[in-house]
Parts: structure tokens; sequence; C-alpha cells
């Protein structure tokens, strides 16, 4: 999940280590990848990653940065995403759902 506010409106400034740290042990959409990728798993594989967008703070950098430092570990499909809005939370309104293939 990326969500770079809590429900409080308060700025979580570790929110993207959710989705780009190369540690294991933080549970990471990076390290899911690489973690898919070595499975002995014989049924196709994939991450997903949901987060929310906010007015100065763009998903799409954080998306980005994952697809170059996961393709750069391996093979990585293409993205699939879907934008979402209309929300009732007062912090998080809309964002998106997007999706790619561990080769």
């Amino acid at each position: 999940m990326a969500r770079a506010f809590g429900d409080n409106g308060k700025l979580d400034d570790t929110y993207i280590k959710d989705i780009l740290s190369p540690y294991e042990s933080d549970h990471s959409a990076l390290s899911d990848a690489a973690k898919l990728r070595e499975s002995r798993f014989t049924c196709a594989k994939a991450i997903l990653v949901y987060g929310f967008a906010y007015s100065g703070r763009d998903l799409e950098p954080i998306l980005h940065a994952l697809e170059v430092l996961a393709r750069d570990a391996g093979q990585l499909g293409d993205r699939t995403s879907t934008e979402f809005d209309g929300l009732v939370h007062p912090v998080h309104a809309k964002g998106l759902v997007a999706a790619w293939q561990v080769l």
C-alpha cells in the first residue's frame, strides 16, 4: 500500500519503503517481487500495489521507481492499472491499483 498520509492526515515520511525497500524484512512490493521470482511456484505470479493520490504527492514516480528497480533485478511484465475516486474518506479519496506479472 502506498499511503503518504495516515488517517489523521499527518505525513508518513516512511511510506515509500513499503514499495521500494530491497530488504525482505520490510515486506515491500520490491522484496515481494524478488521472493516470487525466486519461488518454486509454477503458476503465474504478480505483485499488486494500491495507493492513494494527493495534491503534490503523485504516485507515478514511486511506481516508475519500482519498475526500474524490479526490472534491474529480473523480469517484470508491463503495468496494468486503474484509477479510483469518490471514496468518502476525508484523507484517502482517490488513487489507483497497479499490478505487474513477475516473469
